[in-house]
């Protein structure tokens, strides 16, 4: 009998986690995507030359897999989340069809008794971490994280107005959708969340189990007007802050 069993262990070092992937990439592999890990996430970040993409975002429209965005939802009676979001929230709660925004994630009332917050995947932790503790205080008030059930589909360029007409009966004019607006309603033929922006780009929120039909028909849609898959590094060129200004009545 041996007493090896008694010799220390050598450290194993210890796998990474694995990356997180978007309902929509075998979509994306098969548009030609390449990938590269981003916060966690293996990300579309391009699609071909990136002058050809940087060019449907400044001169036509540019279809973007966003699905990597955190999203989390806020759930509570209308007067505790009210009383929540009025503490946290500078300027307090947004109207009906509004967002607002939280230490840089967007906000809006998807209900009396739901908030929804959509943030960068470097952001969530710090989010959700202030989100638990000012619900730790508010027994009637919980959070849950929704991000593997959604995508988000973002169209960008000056005719992404235009792309969106197509896909839905929102009236997505800039005087019934200004930046900073939500609204609820079918997009490209799925239940969705539409928000604007920016003058020129809208994120489509969906299911992640619809997400793929969204996304075929977004782009047959747009073949009229252009329209081409985009990756991260051409919206990165291109991207100004601020993402999204605050619609206010």
């Amino acid at each position: 009998m041996t007493l090896g069993f008694l010799s220390p262990v050598p450290d194993r070092p210890v796998p990474d986690p694995p990356l997180a992937s978007s309902p929509l990439e075998p979509w994306l592999r098969e548009a030609g995507a390449q990938f590269a890990e981003r916060d966690g996430w293996r990300v579309a970040v391009a699609f071909g030359a990136p002058a050809d993409e940087i060019e449907a975002l400044t001169g036509g429209v540019g279809v973007l897999d966003r699905s990597c965005q955190g999203t989390l939802e806020l759930q509570g009676t209308p007067e505790a989340l009210g009383s929540l979001l009025s503490g946290v929230v500078p300027g307090g709660p947004p109207g009906a069809g509004e967002t607002t925004v939280l230490d840089g994630a967007l906000l809006w009332l998807s209900s009396p008794d739901r908030a929804l917050l959509l943030c960068e995947p470097a952001e969530i932790l710090t989010l959700r971490g202030l989100l638990e503790s000012v619900c730790g205080v508010s027994p009637h008030c919980g959070l849950v994280e929704l991000t593997a059930g959604f995508a988000g589909i973002e169209l960008r360029g000056p005719r992404a107005r235009a792309l969106l007409e197509r896909l839905t009966a929102i009236d997505v004019r800039a005087a019934s959708l200004p930046v900073g607006g939500v609204r609820a309603g079918a997009v490209a033929e799925v239940p969705a969340t539409l928000l604007r922006s920016e003058e020129d780009s809208f994120l489509v929120l969906v299911g992640a189990q619809e997400a793929p039909d969204a996304w075929e028909i977004t782009l047959d849609a747009g073949a009229p007007l252009g329209a081409r898959p985009v990756g991260a590094d051409a919206l990165a060129a291109v991207s100004r802050p601020p993402r999204g200004v605050p619609a206010r009545a």
